[in-house]
């Protein structure tokens, strides 16, 4: 039996976004001059996030939430090496592409637990090295506690990553009809529209140690609506009111780096 999957849940960015194997993404990219393209733009996302990751020492264990096609867990995986992986990423056909491909390549270390992020409750204390949640934390319900059971998993001198969209004037009217499309179809509740500062206070109020709190809009919202003027009209409709939002000052774009002390 059929059903209809939401844009940023489907396999629709497979076919709208060059992709270079093995990786398979679907951010908006992270644009400089290494990238030439969008498959080099997401994989320089990916490469730029997990910075902080990557010199970790203890790379035993890491939880990928809200992984998607599977391109972060296959880099934290095959690229930074972690023995083990956790892709977490609710039950659709993306979720089942991202094991089929595990699968493919033969990375045995990732495992695939089909659920939303509140899976992670399932997990005990103090067990993970590393937690990624690159570009979906805006559709958590419930975000600060979403990071209190993040510090909770985390084995002392873990780190987590988070990536999302910030909204500086917190009203949806302010967008106008882009506001409207971000709350009912890109499913950002607005329980989350609120500033860069939120989720930092977030992961401080929660016990972590700060790392890096930055603003990537202007690395990310220029060169992927200037993508997308190449793409389909959705893609371009969805760009110029990314492009829009930000240059007017009411849409930005988060990077958080955190450790939990001990």
């Amino acid at each position: 039996m059929s059903f209809f999957e939401p844009y940023p849940f489907s396999l629709a960015p497979l076919k709208d976004f060059p992709q270079r194997q093995p990786y398979s993404f679907s951010n908006f990219g992270f644009w400089n001059s290494e990238s030439a393209n969008y498959a080099d733009a997401a994989l320089e996302f990916c490469k730029q996030a997990t910075v902080d990751i990557s010199s970790l020492k203890n790379k035993e264990y890491a939880v990928d939430v809200g992984a998607g096609l599977g391109g972060s867990s296959i880099f934290l995986a095959s690229e930074i090496g972690f023995s083990q992986v956790r892709y977490i990423n609710l039950k659709g056909s993306q979720s089942d592409f991202a094991e089929t491909e595990f699968q493919r390549l033969g990375l045995d270390q990732i495992t695939v637990q089909k659920t939303s992020w509140e899976g992670i409750q399932d997990l005990p204390s103090n067990q993970i090295s590393a937690i990624l949640v690159l570009d979906c934390f805006y559709h958590f319900h419930d975000q600060a506690k979403a990071i209190r059971e993040m510090f909770r998993i985390l084995k002392p001198g873990g780190r987590i990553v988070i990536t999302d969209v910030a909204f500086p004037k917190v009203a949806e009217t302010s967008l106008g009809w882009f506001g409207s499309f971000l709350s009912q179809i890109a499913l950002i509740p607005s329980s989350n529209w609120g500033t860069l500062q939120k989720n930092e206070d977030y992961l401080v109020q929660s016990g972590f140690r700060m790392l890096r709190s930055e603003d990537w809009s202007k690395h990310l919202f220029p060169g992927f609506a200037q993508f997308c003027k190449s793409q389909s009209f959705t893609l371009r409709l969805f760009s110029e009111g990314i492009l829009k939002a930000y240059e007017s000052g009411n849409l930005q774009y988060g990077f958080y780096s955190a450790e939990k002390p001990g």
